[in-house]
């Protein structure tokens, strides 16, 4: 099973929450798949799948993408930030699917409840 979460800059400390909340019940194959190399740099240092003292190594997965978009009005406009991001998700998706794993889209404003 592999949980994808799509996770920016602006967005990053929701991530780390919903993340958070799914290790409360030990769901801990997650992938974050981020806008930027930055974001993964940041959820390195911030990794809430690190549990201090023990010395057990991270479970966490971040990726990101930056392909050369062509400098025209349809890159600038209609296929940056988020739409662009959505797109990564969905072919880091297709190509775990490919793999027979488990795929489970989330985004940082769902609240799951125990009960």
């Amino acid at each position: 099973e592999l949980i994808l979460i799509s996770v920016s800059e602006s967005s990053y400390d929701a991530a780390f929450q919903t993340m958070k909340h799914l290790l409360r019940w030990g769901i801990a194959h997650v992938m974050m798949v981020a806008d930027s190399e930055a974001v993964c740099r940041l959820a390195a240092h911030v990794d809430p799948f690190k549990q201090p003292g023990r010395g057990s190594p991270s479970t966490l997965c971040c990726v990101w993408s930056n392909p050369e978009l062509p400098n025209n009005e349809m890159a600038r406009y209609a296929f940056g930030g988020h739409r662009y991001l959505m797109h990564v998700r969905v072919r880091v998706a297709a190509r775990a699917l490919r793999l027979r794993y488990n795929i489970l889209f989330m985004d940082t404003d769902l609240i799951i409840f125990d009960n």
